[in-house]
């Protein structure tokens, strides 16, 4: 696992991937969304009660958990900071402490733990994509098509 800021040579497994959050009538709303461009798959979920860092990392298991029933190598795109360094560098230090920081278990703890295992039976590569911005590469327009699906 580890982070690159290019898109690889082939879109053929690579997922962007965005979640969001609204909090309406003091109920908190989530959605996560996750593209893969070469074939135009969309993957969703939602529910209520957790924050968008609990949508950032679903949609990051969204792409995992069809990268491994495809047996596909995973090329992951995210603007999340929390997600790029959870999958390159923390989640190996989070096991060793039993999924724990400061003593306090780290929050979608589940959700985490199993992104964790994934990545131990396919290659998951990390991308950091800027979010909102407004240029001509590949990262941008995929980044803000799936910015769009995950509006809440």
């Amino acid at each position: 696992m580890g982070t690159r800021a290019i898109l690889p040579p082939s879109l053929a497994n690579a997922w962007f991937t965005d979640g969001s959050s609204t909090t309406q009538n003091n109920v908190v709303r989530w959605k996560a969304e996750a593209l893969r461009p070469s074939d135009n798959m969309i993957m969703s979920d939602q529910g209520t009660s957790y924050s968008a860092q609990h949508a950032e990392v679903i949609e990051a298991l969204l792409a995992a958990r069809q990268s491994l029933k495809e047996r596909k190598d995973l090329h992951l795109f995210s603007d999340s900071w929390c997600v790029v360094n959870e999958i390159a560098l923390w989640s190996g230090k989070w096991e060793h402490t039993d999924w724990k920081i400061n003593g306090k278990a780290i929050w979608s703890k589940e959700a985490w733990k199993e992104l964790h295992q994934i990545g131990r039976q396919i290659k998951i590569q990390v991308y950091h994509v800027d979010a909102h911005k407004k240029d001509e590469s590949l990262q941008t327009k995929y980044n803000n098509e799936v910015d769009k699906l995950a509006a809440l």
